[in-house]
C-alpha cells in the first residue's frame, strides 16, 4: 500500500494517527498513481491542504498560506497578481476527478477539493464512482455550432450572443493580465535543472524584444463554420473575411474573425510560462497572434502557443519540420505527419475530438527565428487535452530534464528539437502524458 509520512508539524503523538487514517492513506495512493506522481507540485498541493485539513488547520487555509508554504512564495506575495494557486487548484481538480474514474474508480472513500475553497472534502460512498459515459461527455461548443448552424430551431443570434460572450470574458481575462504585466512574478530564483535553465535562457533572453503569443480563437471558430483552412497571406490581408463561404454571410464572417478570442487553455499555460523565473526576468510582452508582423519573427524571441489552424504564421516554420500537425476542416481530424519516422514510430498519428478516449497530442519544437539571432519556442496541441499536456510538461523540471539533459551534454546548449507527446483525453482534460517521440538538431 502506497503511504506518505506526515510532516515534523503534526507531532510525534500525531504521526501514528496520522498514518491509520483511511483519508491520509487515501491521500497516499492517489500521490502515488500516475495521475499526480509526475507533478511534484500537485502533490506537495494535496498533502499540504490534507494534512492541514486532518490537524485541524483545515480553516486557516486559504490562496496566500497555500501559495507560502506549497509553492515557495514570500510572506508578503501578492495573490491578487500571482494565481498559481489557483491554477494548481484547477488542475488538481481534473486529476482528483481523473483518478477516480481509472484506478481508483473502487475507492469507497473520494476526496474533492471543492470549488471556492481549498479544503478538501472526503466522502463515503455506497458503491464506486460509474464510469463517465459517452451520452455525458460535454461537446464542444464549436462542434454544437458547426451541427446546428442549418437548423431553423437555432437561430444565428444565439451563436452570436455565445461568440460576444466568450469574446468578452477572454478579452477581460487578457486585459487584466496585460494590465498587471506580471510585475509580481519576478524571481530572484532560477530553475534547479542545467538543462530546463539552458533552454529558458535561450528562448528568452534579456535585453532583447520576448513575445509570448497566445492563439486565436476567433480564427478557429470562422474555420470551423465555413469547412475552410485560412492561408497565412489571407490572415494577413484580412481577405478571407471577405464575401460569403458555406452559407455564413460577409457579416457574420466579419462579426466572428474581428474577435479577439483565445482559449483557457492557452491563458493558463501562459500563466505558467510567467511563472518560471528566466521567463520572467526577461520582461517578456504578451500579443495577440493578428497584431504580429513579419518583423517580429526576424528581430524578436517568441513564445507560440497554437496550431497552424489558430496560428497561420506557423507556416513559414513547417517546411523544417519533422512533426507537422494538420487539421482537416471536413472531419474535424487531427492529424500528425511523421516525415522521417524511426523504428517503431507510426507514419502518422491522428486525434478525433469526438472521441472522448482517444489519445490526443501535443508538439513542442525550438526553432531559430527568421533571421537566426534569436529563437521561436512552437508549443502546439490537439484541443485543449493536448494544450493542458504540454503546460504540464513545460511545469516539470524533471520531466524536460530527462528529456534535455542529453541534449545538452552532447551539444553544450540546447540545439532546435521537437518533442511530441501523447496524452489521454478524458472529457477535454490531460490526466496523464508521455513522450512519444523526440527530434534533436533539426
Amino acid at each position: 500500500m502506497a503511504s506518505i509520512s506526515p510532516s515534523a508539524s503534526v507531532g510525534e503523538s500525531g504521526r501514528q494517527s496520522f498514518l491509520n487514517d483511511p483519508r491520509w492513506q487515501l491521500v497516499g495512493r492517489i500521490i502515488a498513481s500516475p495521475h499526480l506522481s509526475k507533478s511534484s507540485r500537485l502533490c506537495g498541493f494535496l498533502r499540504f491542504v490534507t494534512e492541514e485539513t486532518l490537524a485541524g488547520r483545515g480553516e486557516q487555509l486559504n490562496e496566500q498560506r497555500i501559495g507560502i508554504h506549497v509553492f515557495e512564495r514570500k510572506l508578503d506575495y501578492d495573490s491578487a497578481d500571482d494565481n498559481i494557486v489557483r491554477s494548481h487548484a484547477s488542475r488538481l481538480r481534473q486529476r482528483l476527478e481523473a483518478y477516480f474514474l481509472a484506478e481508483g474508480r473502487d475507492e469507497t472513500l473520494r476526496v474533492e477539493l471543492r470549488r471556492g475553497s481549498y479544503i478538501p472534502n472526503f466522502e463515503v460512498v455506497s458503491t464506486p464512482p460509474r464510469q463517465i459515459q459517452a451520452s455525458h461527455v460535454i461537446e464542444n461548443p464549436v462542434a454544437q455550432l458547426v451541427r446546428g448552424q442549418n437548423s431553423a430551431s437555432r437561430p444565428w443570434s444565439r451563436y452570436l450572443v455565445w461568440i460576444l460572450a466568450m469574446g468578452l470574458f477572454a478579452a477581460s481575462i487578457a486585459a487584466i493580465y496585460e494590465w498587471h504585466n506580471y510585475r509580481s512574478l519576478a524571481r530572484s530564483l532560477q530553475s534547479k535543472s542545467p538543462a530546463v535553465r539552458a533552454l529558458w535562457s535561450q528562448v528568452f533572453v534579456a535585453g532583447k524584444r520576448n513575445l509570448i503569443v497566445p492563439a486565436d480563437s476567433s480564427l478557429v471558430l470562422f474555420e470551423n463554420l465555413t469547412n475552410k483552412n485560412v492561408s497565412l497571406q489571407s490572415y494577413i490581408s484580412k481577405d478571407y473575411l471577405a464575401g460569403s463561404s458555406n452559407g455564413i454571410s460577409e457579416d457574420l464572417a466579419k462579426r466572428i474573425g474581428n474577435r479577439r478570442l483565445t482559449s483557457i487553455a492557452d491563458i493558463e499555460l501562459t500563466s505558467s510560462l510567467l511563472q518560471i523565473p528566466e521567463v520572467v526576468a526577461t520582461h517578456p510582452q504578451i500579443r495577440f497572434t493578428r497584431d504580429l508582423q513579419l518583423a517580429d519573427f526576424k528581430e524578436a524571441n517568441l513564445i507560440l502557443i497554437g496550431a497552424e489552424e489558430s496560428d497561420p504564421w506557423l507556416s513559414m516554420f513547417q517546411s523544417r519540420r519533422n512533426f507537422v500537425i494538420s487539421n482537416d476542416q471536413q472531419t474535424r481530424v487531427f492529424t500528425i505527419l511523421n516525415r522521417s519516422p524511426r523504428p517503431g514510430e507510426p507514419p502518422a498519428y491522428h486525434y478525433d475530438p469526438r472521441d472522448a478516449q482517444h489519445s490526443a497530442y501535443a508538439l513542442i519544437a525550438l526553432r531559430p527565428n527568421l533571421s537566426g539571432n534569436g529563437n521561436v519556442l512552437i508549443v502546439e496541441g490537439t484541443g485543449i487535452a493536448g494544450t493542458e499536456a504540454a503546460s504540464d510538461f513545460l511545469s516539470s523540471e524533471d520531466q524536460m530534464e530527462r528529456v534535455l539533459a542529453p541534449a545538452l551534454e552532447k551539444y553544450g546548449h540546447i540545439p532546435p528539437f521537437e518533442i511530441l507527446l501523447e496524452t489521454t483525453n478524458l472529457n477535454g482534460g490531460a490526466p496523464q502524458s508521455k513522450v512519444a517521440a523526440v527530434r534533436f538538431g533539426l
